[in-house]
């Protein structure tokens, strides 16, 4: 519901403007950092600088002792996670930059593995993003850093249920580790005429989580594993055969690194997590 300025319920976070995703063919797109949940927003202008200012309904996910997500002892801040995004024109460049600060934490009711009975900490972020129109075609470059941050980017989500993404709990002292991740976000998308394009993606990042989540993998169920590290590479030809019909080919590639794969051999190594897709699909609108 929108009323003037503001706006209340489920909704796209402010830390992402959502620029980060060129077309693609593959289901997912690319994979930086997005989120929604329910919130309150309010959007205004001046100066030649459009903002927005969110206060999001808070949410804590932690890991420790090699387990998903500490069970039953995660709790939310007990402050709303503040998220903003400022957007202006630089010239030809179109600049904005997403920011959030969060308080998280856990209470140990029911984790006897846990020395400590509870604690807090305060993550954060910042996402800057750049556009350089050229003509049709569009430039992209953007550049995520979080500190115990949310939704720090999709693959977290998608591969590990979004475990360690934030933070880990130190199962010798108690304490909360903040998770730092990078990550950095480019494509160009290429109008070969007025019906038929191309968009090059190339992302990656970096991950740190706790030394407590050791990782194990077995049968290569890297379901039970943290996300460490992520190369993803894809391109495309969409074209539009005909008017709201329009069709994509693409190919993508990733490379996964996840907490435990340093120890194994042969199949259950490194290369088993990387893959090569090719991707068809059409689309109709109506």
């Amino acid at each position: 519901m929108s009323m003037g300025n503001w706006t209340f319920g489920h909704q796209g976070f402010a830390f992402s403007s959502g620029a980060c995703y060129g077309e693609t063919v593959e289901t997912g797109g690319a994979p930086c950092p997005i989120g929604a949940g329910p919130a309150i927003q309010y959007a205004g202008g001046g100066g030649g600088m459009d903002y927005r200012i969110q206060l999001v309904t808070p949410k804590s996910t932690l890991g420790a002792d090699g387990l998903d997500d500490v069970g039953g002892v995660n709790v939310s801040g007990s402050l709303p996670d503040l998220q903003a995004r400022i957007s202006r024109p630089i010239g030809a460049l179109n600049f904005s930059m997403g920011m959030q600060v969060r308080q998280y934490g856990y209470d140990n009711n029911q984790d006897t593995t846990i020395a400590g009975a509870s604690d807090t900490s305060v993550g954060w972020g910042i996402f800057p993003e750049l556009q350089l129109p050229l003509g049709q075609d569009t430039l992209y470059a953007g550049l995520a850093y979080g500190v115990g941050a949310r939704n720090n980017n999709i693959n977290h989500s998608l591969w590990t249920g979004g475990r360690c993404d934030q933070g880990t709990v130190d199962d010798a002292t108690g304490n909360i580790r903040n998770t730092t991740t990078y990550s950095l976000h480019t494509y160009y998308t290429h109008w070969w005429d007025d019906s038929t394009r191309s968009t090059l993606h190339i992302s990656g990042g970096n991950s740190n989580p706790g030394d407590s989540e050791l990782g194990t993998e077995t049968n290569n169920n890297i379901a039970t594993n943290t996300l460490t590290k992520w190369r993803t590479v894809s391109g495309n030809v969409v074209w539009s055969v005909a008017p709201r019909v329009t069709m994509g080919i693409g190919a993508i590639y990733n490379s996964a690194l996840f907490r435990g794969d340093n120890t194994n051999v042969g199949d259950t190594g490194d290369s088993a997590n990387e893959a090569l897709e090719g991707h068809y699909r059409v689309t109709v609108s109506y």
